[in-house]
């Protein structure tokens, strides 16, 4: 009798340390899955923050080019003026040679201070993609930590499984030694 006692108080103290071990796994599976979908959301943002700053890059350097390709066609408007200007002037004699030749140079310095301009609009814009190739590289930098991440959260995950499944077997054998212990206490 005083024996059969014993066998229940160990088997209670194992029920509740393979209770207490369950607790503790489930906790840690919960934790584990919030960190997962906290790193999804973040990875979700990063993505749509990278599209967005490579839309506004693109559309930044597509205003640029047409803005290049309409100073070469006012550029190339101009060369043509002046080739007519030209042509008059020799008609005009040398009076009308130098008032068209001082009217297209004027032209010709605005047209070149708005090329000059844009030149430096590109080299901005360059540098701009310049840094948006360093953020891309930063993120697939943080991408790849996170499949490591990931890696190690599948890892720890079939940990927490064996232990789930040792608790079953041990679950399996208390029910079984309290059939044993009934079956004592009939017998006797």
């Amino acid at each position: 009798m005083f024996s059969g006692k014993k066998q229940s108080e160990r088997l209670d103290d194992i029920e509740k340390r393979v209770f207490e071990q369950l607790t503790k796994h489930e906790s840690i599976l919960l934790r584990i899955e919030e960190q997962i979908k906290k790193i999804n959301i973040e990875k979700q943002l990063l993505e749509e923050k990278t599209t967005r700053q490579i839309s506004e890059v693109v559309e930044k350097y597509e205003q640029d080019k047409n803005s290049i390709t309409q100073l070469r066609e006012d550029l190339e408007q101009e060369v043509h003026a002046f080739k007519v200007g030209r042509t008059k002037m020799v008609t005009d004699g040398m009076s009308s040679v130098e008032r068209v030749l001082d009217e297209q140079m004027d032209k010709i310095k605005i047209d070149a201070d708005a090329y000059n301009e844009v030149c430096d609009s590109i080299k901005t814009v360059s540098k701009t993609l310049e840094n948006v190739e360093d953020e891309i590289q930063k993120f697939l930098t943080i991408s790849t930590t996170i499949k490591k991440q990931d890696f190690q959260l599948t890892k720890f995950t079939k940990k927490i499984f064996e232990a789930d499944k040792e608790k079953l077997e041990l679950m399996k054998r208390i029910d079984t030694l309290e059939r044993m212990v009934a079956k004592m206490r009939r017998h006797r």
